[in-house]
C-alpha cells in the first residue's frame, strides 16, 4: 500500500543534482535558496532590453542561473583538479565550467518542478 507524505521535513534542505559532464557523472549539493536569493532570481531572469523595436533579455537574465548557481551550490563531487578533489581549492565554484552550472540549474528546476506536478496528481 502506497502511504502518502503528509509532512515536509525542513531540516532537509539540500538537493543533490546530478549531470554528466565528459562522460562523467558529477553530483552538485545544493541548498534551498532563500525567498531573497529567489527574488533576486526572479528580477534578474526577468530582465529584458528592447533593442531594435524587439525585446530581448538582458545579459543579467543570461546570468541570473550562475548567479543562482554560486549562492546555493554548498559542494560538488565528481571533479579533480590538479591531481586532487575539486573540494581542496578554496576557489572551487569558479572553476567548474559555466555550461555545467547551467545544466544542474537547468535540472534543478525542472526537479522543482516536477515535484511540484506530483502535488498536483495527487
Amino acid at each position: 500500500m502506497d502511504e502518502k507524505k503528509t509532512t515536509v521535513d525542513l531540516s532537509l534542505t539540500e538537493t543533490e543534482v546530478r549531470v554528466l559532464f565528459k562522460d562523467v557523472r558529477t553530483s552538485h549539493f545544493l541548498r534551498d535558496e532563500s525567498n531573497e536569493e529567489r527574488l533576486e532570481y526572479r528580477r534578474q531572469l526577468s530582465s529584458y532590453r528592447v533593442r531594435k523595436g524587439v525585446a530581448q533579455a538582458s545579459d543579467a537574465a543570461a546570468r541570473a542561473p550562475l548567479w543562482l548557481y554560486e549562492k546555493v551550490c554548498m559542494r560538488v563531487s565528481g571533479f579533480t583538479l590538479d591531481g586532487k578533489d575539486l573540494m581542496d581549492h578554496s576557489d572551487w565554484r569558479s572553476k567548474i565550467p559555466a555550461r555545467v552550472k547551467e545544466a544542474v540549474m537547468n535540472a534543478y528546476f525542472l526537479q522543482i518542478q516536477a515535484d511540484e506536478g506530483d502535488e498536483g496528481n495527487s
